[in-house]
């Protein structure tokens, strides 16, 4: 029996910003609309400029809720977020509500357990969740990780951004194998269309928040063995290789004064958070992660898509599924400076063939992706 179009659907996301999770979003309810399907976007934090293009159908309601900053800040975040949306929720009768995030999908299942909401639900996990908490102190830890794993098994169905994910809410966190399904982000159109050769500019990327997750502290050891290496080579090197920080956060002071130590102001720049990010991938010669976990490494599959080839750290959970060995990049084993500086020194002279590179993210385009997303809307919704 075909299932008849679902009624309205809204779409809970924490922020709009240039983040992967609010990338694949837009795209999404994009998607959504253009297929003829009702849908509302619902922003939990404050209204900003949209950082991508929206359906104009799409009605979008931003609740301005400011998320806090230490643990106490954060827990009156989600007492507020609760009480506004529960009762937005039920005023506006919401019948199937789609989630990005752990923390939005086991505040749904609250909604569902407490009130008289009767609302459909799908949640998206986009990172590792242990390693995610694994900074945390002990008693938060172990307080998150028993809320999550009676609440996560409560959806009608959670979408995983990555295959590795699986293992982990299957053994931790207690969801059946038959409520979970693989799906990466949708990658955009406009990251394949470089295919051109390119000369060599030495230019190395770091894309991310200069936090310690990130480790850009790694980044900057990495790129220090590269110059050392240089420096002692025989070999006549043309190009002097440069490395870009592009995002914000709180490490960037250690940072800053950790470049002037090293005396590498001339080859090392910070140039904060970027709208568009393209024109500098366009120009680069490799992008690296050096993360200590992730969740599906939107940034990795752009680069490649771009054709540029990445280096990254073996963390959990995203980069062994995009990065194919000696194709697009390298793997690196965690915490191996030594090699990830071998293999990126490598990268800045080797000619890797930028349509094959291109092509290993074709897996990822949109018009791939947003079918699986689509049938899972049309299957629970």
């Amino acid at each position: 029996m075909i299932k008849t179009q679902p009624n309205r659907i809204d779409m809970l996301i924490h922020e709009l910003n240039y983040s992967g999770i609010s990338n694949a979003a837009t795209t999404l309810v994009n998607a959504i609309a253009e297929r003829g399907m009702p849908i509302r976007l619902i922003v939990v934090g404050e209204e900003a400029p949209m950082p991508f293009p929206i359906n104009k159908n799409i009605e979008i309601k931003f609740f301005g809720i400011k998320r806090g900053n230490n643990f106490f800040n954060k827990v009156l975040y989600l007492v507020r977020v609760y009480f506004i949306l529960s009762v937005y929720l039920a005023k506006e009768r919401s019948h199937n509500l789609f989630v990005w995030g752990k923390e939005f999908t086991a505040l749904a299942v609250i909604f569902r357990m407490s009130l008289p909401l009767k609302f459909k639900l799908v949640g998206v996990n986009v990172t590792n969740i242990s390693s995610h908490l694994n900074n945390k102190h002990p008693i938060i830890r172990m307080t998150l990780n028993r809320i999550y794993k009676s609440l996560l098994p409560n959806p009608e169905h959670i979408i995983a951004q990555s295959g590795a994910m699986v293992e982990e809410l299957i053994n931790i966190y207690n969801i059946p194998l038959d409520k979970i399904t693989v799906i990466p982000p949708p990658l955009q159109s406009k990251f394949f269309n470089i295919h051109q050769e390119k000369t060599k500019t030495g230019k190395i990327l770091f894309i991310g928040k200069l936090t310690d997750s990130k480790d850009p502290l790694a980044a900057l050891e990495i790129f220090k063995k590269i110059c050392d290496l240089r420096k002692n080579s025989t070999k006549a090197e043309k190009i002097e290789p440069t490395l870009i920080f592009i995002g914000e956060g709180e490490l960037e002071y250690t940072l800053r004064e950790k470049i002037a130590e090293l005396e590498l102001e001339k080859q090392v720049s910070l140039i904060g958070k970027q709208n568009d990010i393209l024109p500098f991938l366009r120009d680069a010669d490799a992008l690296i992660m050096t993360s200590k976990y992730e969740g599906f490494c939107m940034v990795l599959a752009e680069s490649i898509a771009c054709g540029v080839p990445v280096i990254s750290f073996d963390c959990p959970t995203g980069p062994s599924e995009i990065i194919i060995d000696g194709v697009n990049g390298y793997l690196i084993p965690p915490k191996d400076i030594n090699l990830f500086a071998q293999k990126l020194d490598l990268l800045l002279t080797k000619n890797l063939n930028q349509q094959r590179i291109s092509q290993t993210a074709n897996k990822f385009h949109h018009d791939v992706v947003i079918k699986d997303y689509i049938e899972i809307i049309k299957k629970y919704f």
